[in-house]
């Protein structure tokens, strides 16, 4: 179903929403989200009923604990389920790059189609060509400070009619899974045997472990969020402590952030043959 209504056919959209948030997707449509994304929406993972403990089973719970310092709640972890869904589906399917869209964003202008189909020209031949690596759409405009990124050079392609720069600095965290392009091969590698080793929006550590090649940012985002609108995992959320790290771990990523603050200045190199 998702191939059927995406982005010039070649492009699945994936619109992630519970089965009663009706009110919430009627939104979508007034503020000019394509009603054929929002009316063949792809079914939330629903936990919130159920018990923290009985979710438990989703994840990988000593990965979940020595990352965050706690165990997630069950809303956390239906939030995370309904991603990995929509990972799995991409892996198996005959598609390069998906576009994943939570029922509480907000374009930022009325071009944002505009924006995102200038993208998507930019990014699908890499997508193609097996790279691994997530678009994030609606970065924080706060993220956006000297040596957190890397600019881009174009050649043999068209620039974007908005800028897109390269996640550059392991310090500066990219949070929020509202709205973000995914290729094929990224998404394999986070699905990967199925259970949840990440929150649905740690982009800043699966790029530093490895498990996402690289994370481009739209500058400005094209998507927001609703901030009147409540998220189900933001009721009673828990701030996460991390452990302390062991003089091996602090070392390694002491030496990712001087890597990554060095490359900031360096441009990152688009080629398209």
């Amino acid at each position: 179903m998702l191939g059927q209504y995406g982005l010039a056919s070649r492009i699945p959209v994936c619109l992630i929403s519970l089965t009663d948030a009706a009110e919430r997707r009627d939104r979508l449509v007034a503020r000019g989200v394509p009603r054929h994304w929002v009316e063949h929406y792809y079914e939330a993972t629903d936990l919130r009923n159920v018990p923290d403990s009985a979710a438990q089973g989703y994840v990988e719970e000593k990965v979940i604990l020595s990352r965050y310092g706690r165990r997630l709640r069950s809303p956390e972890i239906g939030c995370a389920a309904s991603h990995m869904s929509a990972y799995q589906w991409i892996a198996a399917s005959k598609f390069d790059l998906m576009l994943i869209l939570e029922d509480d964003i907000v374009p930022s202008s009325d071009a944002h189609l505009e924006h995102l189909h200038s993208i998507c020209d930019v990014l699908y031949p890499l997508a193609r060509a097996g790279m691994s690596f997530i678009c994030h759409l609606g970065t924080r405009d706060r993220y956006f400070q000297i040596g957190s990124y890397r600019r881009i050079k174009y050649s043999g392609t068209t620039m974007p009619s908005t800028e897109l720069v390269l996640h550059s600095n392991g310090k500066a965290s990219v949070w929020s899974s509202h709205a973000y392009l995914v290729s094929r091969t990224a998404a394999k590698c986070i699905a990967g045997d199925g259970a949840i080793k990440y929150v649905a929006d740690d982009f800043g550590s699966m790029n530093i472990d490895g498990v996402i090649g690289r994370v481009f940012l739209a500058k400005p985002k094209i998507y927001d969020w609703d901030k009147a609108t409540l998220s189900s995992i933001q009721t009673g959320v828990q701030n996460s402590t991390s452990p302390k790290r062991s003089w091996k771990q602090q070392a390694i990523k002491f030496c990712y952030r001087l890597r990554s603050a060095a490359l900031s200045f360096i441009p990152y190199h688009i080629k398209h043959n």
